[in-house]
């Protein structure tokens, strides 16, 4: 199962194990499993790539993606989605959820899980129309985990 990490620096594990993907690579993964639906290779492309080799350059990274053992991405599916994917933040709630039972040792467990600001590492990448949409998640998250940390 792939988990992608959001809450600091973002990156994603494939089973137990960390998958060494290109900064591109983790933005495609990360907006499509917090988009939870699919999305045509054409606007994957002119999302993350904002000049005339950004289908190429799509296919590049998908070719990466699926060569470091990331299932999901079939050669030549022009619908791209990510299936059976988790986050750190789906973890992190799971745990509120549950807090009222555990020490206080388990509560400073939960909360290391931030490690910062949210989505670090994609600002710089796209086109102004993925910027907006990580300025967006962000303040999405930032919203979610204010709202536990409340609780």
């Amino acid at each position: 199962m792939l988990k992608v990490f959001l809450l600091g620096h973002t990156y994603a594990h494939s089973g137990q194990r960390p998958v060494h993907l290109s900064t591109k690579a983790v933005a495609l993964i990360t907006y499509l499993a917090l988009e939870g639906r699919v999305h045509h290779r054409d606007h994957m492309a002119a999302l993350l790539w904002n000049h005339g080799d950004a289908r190429q350059n799509l296919r590049v990274e998908l070719a990466r993606i699926r060569s470091a053992g990331i299932s999901g991405f079939p050669l030549g599916e022009r619908l791209l989605t990510v299936h059976h994917s988790s986050t750190d933040l789906d973890a992190w709630e799971s745990g509120l959820q549950d807090c009222g039972a555990y020490s206080d040792e388990q509560v400073q467990g939960w909360l290391s899980i931030i490690r910062g600001l949210p989505l670090s590492g994609l600002d710089d990448l796209g086109g102004s129309e993925f910027r907006t949409w990580v300025d967006h998640q962000r303040h999405l998250i930032i919203n979610r985990l204010a709202e536990g940390l409340e609780q």
